[in-house]
């Protein structure tokens, strides 16, 4: 959860890490969210998991093996690197040289591709998705309502206005 557990709206974004439009909301959008509405307490994002391919599972092991504590710092590097381990010859080898800067070796990284407890997490989320009907990413579920993919921050901020508690 990113923000305050008991911040009154409750967004949840499904995402891909290898989806560039998942990348632009982590670009564009999350920043303004979190001074509008989650820095400020009145929401909190949770962000599952629902990969589109393999190297997306991957990059989801890794994030998640980061740990609570680095997990939205890890989502926002493999965000930001996207272009450059998503176009390179070989992007499963090339995504974990991103997160050194973390503290993350490739040598553990390796680690959680392998690890089942994080596996187990992926496949929730994604089953959760799968049982709410979601098909591609990003999608947003605000206070329990689907709303799809918002037209950026403008877009959002209405929608928060508009059934925010």
């Amino acid at each position: 959860v990113l923000g305050d557990r008991n911040a009154p709206n409750i967004i949840i974004d499904y995402f891909s890490f290898t989806c560039p439009h998942c990348a632009n909301f982590n670009a564009a959008v999350l920043p303004a969210l979190r001074s509008e509405w989650i820095d400020t307490g009145k929401a909190k994002l949770v962000m599952r998991h629902f990969p589109s391919d393999a190297v997306a599972t991957s990059a989801a092991l890794i994030a998640e093996g980061a740990g609570d504590a680095k997990f939205y710092q890890a989502v926002d590097t493999i965000f930001r690197t996207q272009v450059d381990w998503l176009t390179a010859s070989d992007p499963a080898a090339e995504l974990p040289k991103s997160l050194t800067s973390l503290g993350i070796s490739p040598q553990q990284a390796a680690g959680f591709l392998s690890d089942e407890r994080l596996l187990n997490k992926i496949v929730l989320d994604v089953q959760s998705g799968q049982t709410l009907q979601v098909k591609a990413t990003p999608n947003m579920f605000i206070n329990e309502q689907y709303y799809g993919n918002p037209d950026g921050i403008e877009g959002l901020s209405s929608i928060l206005r508009q059934v925010g508690r």
